[in-house]
């Protein structure tokens, strides 16, 4: 039975807070041991406290988790460590120059309001022009330290002002929750049930940062009707236009969902009945980031010298979702004048502001009208391929596995995960194949005269497996694992401190690569039934 290795006083183990994390990022250890290129060993052994990090471990997995740098300071604590990140209060004169900058900024927006806040949205700073937005409001929300958030929803502070007050107050609960969870902070929980008891409506529309929950809620497998309510209401919230996202972020999102639920509508059984929004709101989840009220204020302050009354405005966009229901190819025409040629299933989306920038499921071709100040994007799977003007076919009914062929013309592919390390090229006649699930990829061409579906005809220009450069052995053992589907077994003693540098080619046995990598590093290899074990030379 083992037992975390307790911190020091008033403070849990390292491996209980790098678990809490983990899991507030919703990432698997196999999910966290492949960011930051360990093995799932030796994860699990530093959460149980098997095994204890080093300093440069914890941050490597703080870095990959995105762990604020004070809770960064925490966990090195509670391994034994000195904190790594100084912190100073604003006041303190270390921040002298940072103070000074910030005050040239707050002056910069007058006549407009600008205010500075910490991570509890508390005003810190603020430039001459607030008082005059604030004018009005009740005296003891003025107290310092202002709460910006419980000045803009109390009843007494600015909420009657607001004329889309149930949408306002809606984002900025929803913003407060995420950050709250994404933090861990009490201290912003308490606020956000403080404001969600405040007067102001509710707003039973359904934004982008819902979606997030949407989807989380589909991959725990929530009921059939929520999930067809939630659709439904999504579905109303794209013909209204609203958008709080980029266009590439909900036309991705947009995409999983409609996928993901015409996939499972078979196979719906029916539970009772229960409030979409009731079950939303226990699935806020991490968002980080503060909330910029100079360009907000900016707004209003510029209603309210033209109009005389304090209004902010709401800013919406189109997204455009297309489908190929039919069981033939469909051509259509974007608005900027492109041909898009779907296959049966295939389906698009993009923003009215963004035609040019695609996200594809499916299989599709496009004529490209050329236009060298705004490139053609496409997103597909893990890939993105750009062009001026050419005529390409994308791939992506299995979004794990994505071709990209050239026709005419020129484009440039890259994956999303670095894997191409490099922008990829393609010439006429030319096919980029990416594997997302083995992070691998090839460049090939038809042979001269053969049609352009033969295959076996392919020259692969990168016959590379995967590449390491000074990668620890662990990591490297734990990805041949999963390349090669053969347990193999070492102690994680052996292997600690040791590095790999070099190429694994498609055509290297597993066998022949480990006995370099043993001859290397002063280990054993011995070949087992349907696995392999490594050990260090006594």
């Amino acid at each position: 039975m083992t037992t975390a290795q307790a911190g020091p006083a008033g403070l849990p183990s390292v491996g209980d807070l790098l678990r809490d994390w983990r899991r507030r990022r919703r990432l698997s250890q196999l999910d966290l041991s492949i960011q930051a290129d360990i093995s799932t060993r030796h994860l699990s052994f530093v959460e149980t406290g098997r095994s204890r990090p080093t300093p440069e471990m914890i941050i490597r997995l703080t870095e990959q988790l995105d762990v604020p740098l004070r809770e960064r300071n925490t966990m090195l604590l509670a391994g034994g460590y000195a904190p790594a990140y100084p912190q100073h209060g604003l006041d303190e004169p270390e921040l002298a120059s940072v103070r000074a900058a910030l005050r040239r900024v707050l002056a910069a927006h007058e006549p407009n309001p600008a205010v500075l806040i910490n991570r509890w949205w508390e005003m810190v700073d603020a430039n001459g022009a607030v008082a005059a937005l604030t004018g009005g409001c009740a005296p003891e929300l003025l107290v310092p330290p202002v709460n910006v958030l419980r000045l803009s929803l109390h009843p007494d502070g600015m909420a009657p002002r607001i004329i889309n007050l149930p949408q306002w107050r809606a984002h900025l609960l929803s913003q407060l929750r995420r950050r709250a969870e994404a933090l861990g902070d009490q201290r912003l929980r308490e606020l956000a049930a403080e404001l969600a008891g405040y007067p102001g409506g509710e707003d039973h529309s359904v934004s982008a940062s819902d979606v997030v929950l949407l989807e989380t809620m589909l991959e725990q497998e929530e009921d059939a009707v929520l999930r067809q309510s939630l659709r439904e209401a999504f579905d109303r919230a794209v013909i209204t236009g609203e958008q709080t996202l980029t266009p590439e972020k909900t036309a991705s999102i947009l995409m999983q969902l409609h996928n993901r639920m015409e996939a499972q509508e078979a196979q719906i059984q029916r539970l009772p009945t229960r409030s979409w929004h009731s079950r939303l709101l226990p699935y806020a989840a991490a968002v980080a980031g503060l909330i910029l009220l100079a360009g907000l204020v900016a707004m209003y302050y510029s209603n309210l010298q033209k109009k005389g009354s304090g209004n902010i405005a709401v800013v919406q966009q189109h997204v455009k979702f297309i489908r190929n229901t039919t069981l033939k190819t469909v051509t259509i025409t974007l608005p900027e004048g492109s041909l898009v040629t779907m296959e049966p299933g295939a389906a698009l989306l993009y923003a009215d502001s963004a035609v040019r920038n695609i996200t594809l499921q499916g299989k599709a071709v496009f004529n490209v009208k050329a236009n060298r100040n705004n490139p053609f994007t496409v997103y597909a799977g893990n890939t993105v391929t750009m062009a001026l003007g050419t005529l390409f076919t994308v791939d992506a009914q299995h979004p794990q596995m994505v071709t990209v062929k050239l026709e005419t013309g020129k484009v440039l592919v890259r994956t999303k995960d670095g894997t191409t390390k490099e922008d990829i090229y393609l010439q006429p006649g030319e096919e980029f194949h990416f594997d997302s699930a083995l992070h691998q990829y090839s460049v090939a061409k038809a042979a001269a005269g053969a049609a352009r579906s033969a295959k076996g005809n392919a020259d692969t220009k990168h016959a590379v497996l995967m590449a390491f450069n000074n990668a620890p052995l662990d990591s490297v053992l734990g990805k041949l694992e999963t390349a090669f589907g053969i347990n193999i077994r070492y102690e994680q003693s052996d292997v600690d401190g040791a590095y790999f540098t070099g190429q694994i080619l498609k055509t290297d046995s597993l066998q022949n690569i480990l006995q370099v990598i043993c001859q290397l590093n002063n280990l054993e290899l011995t070949p087992g039934e349907g696995n392999m074990s490594i050990r260090k030379i006594r």
